[in-house]
């Protein structure tokens, strides 16, 4: 079991009597760095903080409670009827049969998930350190490389890095993501029957749930196969064929047309919007951190002629992603680029493994100061999104801020309306609604334009909590048929507009009114 205070301790007293590389080169420093990092996360899981802000956690919780509402006939929340998700995946159907079944709430199980997510983690580490690197003891230093390398990566599901911990923790990715990396210590020709059946469900898992990553992972199985010079041509040919009967299984889930979502991957859809490719070639600037390193152990494949899939993956990669910037401006492409970082980052730890046994002392002190400086750029990310310090700031009580506190008070809108009654509320209210709970507000989603009707739908509802004109008002409100108003401005209240109405309580500061039915549906004035 592990002994947190004896592990803080014995890290606390290396720190002190070892040098860098006694440190770095340490399993047991590993295990006390792994349980100081639970530890944070459990803290920042429990007050995470991001409840109106337009994170994808608000995706995955409806699909969650889509599931557990009705495990094997979901209603799709995300779109409402209006499209196809892709985020009704196996994942998210897992997550929703345990909140079934356990009787928690999907954000609960969602939280619970990511601490899950983050064990899986730490093992598929200590596995890519032993089996890949050749020793557990390297176990610390793929961890610091892994979370810390990096340079003002964008905010996006697909990226690992300590900033995004707590927040991405119960993301698919984060479930999937492991998973590559025991790909890259342990898939290799020789490995038993029964472990290719085990890479082929789990990699079809994988790209139903990510399709991003899994992708890479089919990539990364066939290269490594591909080009294993140990075995001939006849070992190869079922390790080969994985990664497609793995896709082609993925093309029996139900609930979303995979096949479908990747042959139109090029077209507009809610996963890429114009221009939205360019967000994720801001990981440029951690390619330059680590291009160095990476560029040397890279020059050092090709004078061995060890042409192996970390050098093929980012010769392919590379111009990929250049191209797709000036010709083909895809998301979902530009989204690999997060794996030529990897690949880099792999690169970046044998380089920092060779001069570690050369004892180039000076050179790994200036690496450690860069990791110390980038590991400081990341923190505020992180801790911006744990309601404690503001909590402590404005005298708040613990917890006051947190996503636990909003979600279980706007539980009360589904204790409070059982009819199905349209709901007018502020459009950062009513989003949240169609997220949180099984209510039906006028804008269930932000202004996107591959989504029918959010436009006209925001621009109505920013127009009733705008306008002065009472006119105006009732014309919405006629408009869709609304039975309910939520509000935190008596100016927006049904009783300024001369209607009956019937409050129900307040949540989060906002009155939530009842529009009797006597007046439900207001003349408007000519």
């Amino acid at each position: 079991m592990f002994n947190f205070d004896k592990e803080f301790k014995y890290l606390l007293k290396l720190s002190r009597t070892s040098k860098l590389s006694g440190i770095l080169f340490s399993y047991r420093s590993f295990i006390a760095a792994a349980g100081l990092l639970f530890v944070y996360s459990l803290i920042g899981t429990v007050f995470l903080e991001c409840f109106y802000v337009t994170y994808d956690i608000w995706e995955h919780i409806p699909q969650i409670m889509a599931f557990k509402d009705n495990p094997f006939s979901p209603v799709d929340p995300y779109l409402r009827g209006d499209n196809t998700s892709h985020l009704l995946t196996p994942y998210h159907f897992f997550l929703g049969v345990a909140a079934n079944l356990s009787g928690l709430s999907p954000l609960i199980i969602f939280y619970i998930a990511g601490l899950i997510n983050l064990i899986f983690f730490l093992y598929s580490v200590k596995v890519l350190a032993a089996e890949y690197f050749g020793d557990r003891k390297y176990s610390l230093l793929v961890l610091t490389i892994l979370l810390f390398a990096w340079l003002y990566p964008p905010v996006s599901s697909g990226y690992y890095n300590f900033a995004f911990i707590p927040l991405t923790l119960g993301y698919p990715y984060r479930a999937v993501f492991p998973l590559l990396l025991l790909v890259i210590a342990r898939y290799n020709n020789s490995i038993r029957a029964i472990d290719l059946v085990f890479y082929t469900i789990a990699g079809a898992l994988a790209f139903a749930s990510h399709p991003v990553t899994g992708g890479f992972i089919f990539m990364v199985m066939f290269l490594k196969s591909a080009l294993d010079r140990e075995t001939g041509i006849t070992k190869k040919v079922i390790p080969l064929f994985v990664p497609a009967v793995a896709l082609l299984l993925t093309f029996l889930w139900p609930f979303y047309p995979i096949l479908g979502f990747v042959t139109s991957a090029n077209k507009l859809n809610v996963f890429n919007l114009p221009d939205a490719y360019k967000f994720y070639y801001h990981t440029v600037w951690t390619l330059l951190v680590l291009s160095a390193p990476a560029l040397i152990m890279l020059k050092a494949r090709i004078k061995e002629k060890k042409f192996d899939f970390i050098m093929v993956a980012t010769m392919l990669l590379t111009p990929l992603i250049m191209v797709n910037y000036f010709l083909f401006k895809n998301e979902p492409l530009a989204r690999m680029i997060v794996f030529i970082a990897l690949m880099f980052q792999l690169l970046m730890i044998e380089w920092l493994m060779k001069n570690i046994e050369l004892k180039n002392h000076r050179l790994l002190k200036f690496s450690a100061l860069v990791m110390i400086i980038l590991f400081a750029l990341q923190i505020p990310f992180s801790l911006q999104t744990i309601s404690l310090f503001p909590e402590i700031i404005q005298g708040k009580p613990v917890g006051h801020f947190s996503n636990i506190r909003y979600y279980n008070e706007f539980q009360n809108f589904d204790r409070w309306i059982t009819d199905g009654g349209k709901i007018l509320a502020p459009l950062p209210v009513s989003v949240m609604l169609s997220k949180t709970t099984h209510q039906n507000a006028v804008a269930f989603y932000f202004p996107n334009p591959s989504i029918p009707g959010t436009k006209e739908k925001s621009a109505d509802v920013e127009k009733y909590f705008s306008t002065s004109s009472i006119d105006e008002k009732l014309a919405i409100i006629k408009k869709y048929n609304v039975r309910y108003i939520v509000t935190d401005k008596s100016s927006a209240s049904p009783g300024s507009l001369g209607m009956g109405s019937v409050l129900l309580g307040v949540i989060d500061g906002y009155s939530v009114y009842r529009i009797e039915p006597a007046t439900s549906q207001p003349q408007v004035s000519q």
